[in-house]
């Protein structure tokens, strides 16, 4: 999921550097650490293995190739949010006004009306996913939020809508494009994933909602 999510980002950045140049990418993590993710996000960039970002950094090469793909050193931020709450979530985006938000994960974010930690609750995941989609709105941003497939799609390279950790339809509603990665859990299969787009209203004209493929996935180099 990180690495997709990394993939994702330097993606999206690469083109809104010409769109939108003063903005940033923003990546808020609640599982993991910053510094992994960084280190994840200049892997991505360079499609480099890390004993070859050693001798990239060592040189000075690293910087230039992220700051030139990228448009500047900082257009990608990571920043920690463990145990913050919506309003806090955004306080930080709106010092920030990113372009995109990317929020992993989205459910242990606290929602405005709950008190506690956050978690798995499916009033509290509901809440807090769509009190996102209205940020997104207010503040004028793409949210990209992710969540975990639950059981129910193990050992599928496609899981159906309903396969989100502790949501058959709650969150799905919150939602305009879900897009879903699945693997096998057989040897054979490890680094194949499967992506698809179990629901998805942005196809565009005369293509089919519903897109399933597979991919090879190289973890060394993302």
């Amino acid at each position: 999921k990180t690495s997709l999510l990394c993939r994702l980002a330097v993606d999206f950045q690469e083109q809104a550097k010409e769109l939108y140049p003063d903005q940033p990418l923003l990546y808020l993590v609640n599982e993991g650490t910053q510094e992994r993710i960084t280190t994840r996000m200049y892997q991505t960039v360079c499609g480099k293995s890390r004993n070859d970002m050693q001798a990239m950094a060592e040189s000075g090469e690293l910087q230039r190739v992220f700051n030139e793909r990228m448009g500047g050193r900082d257009m990608i931020r990571v920043a920690n949010v463990h145990g913050k709450s919506v309003a806090q979530v955004s306080r930080i985006i709106e010092q920030h006004s990113p372009h995109t938000v990317i929020t992993d994960m989205t459910g242990r974010i606290r929602a405005m009306s709950n008190k506690s930690g956050g978690g798995n609750d499916i009033a509290q995941l509901e809440e807090v996913w769509n009190d996102m989609r209205e940020l997104a709105v207010l503040q004028d941003f793409a949210h990209i939020g992710t969540t975990q497939v639950s059981a129910e799609g193990f050992d599928m390279f496609h899981p159906p809508l309903s396969a989100m950790q502790n949501s058959k339809t709650g969150i799905q509603t919150t939602l305009d494009l879900v897009l879903m990665m699945g693997a096998k859990l057989d040897q054979q299969f490890i680094n194949i994933r499967g992506i698809s787009t179990p629901k998805n209203k942005l196809a565009r004209s005369g293509q089919q909602s519903l897109q399933k493929f597979e991919v090879n996935f190289n973890p060394q180099e993302n």
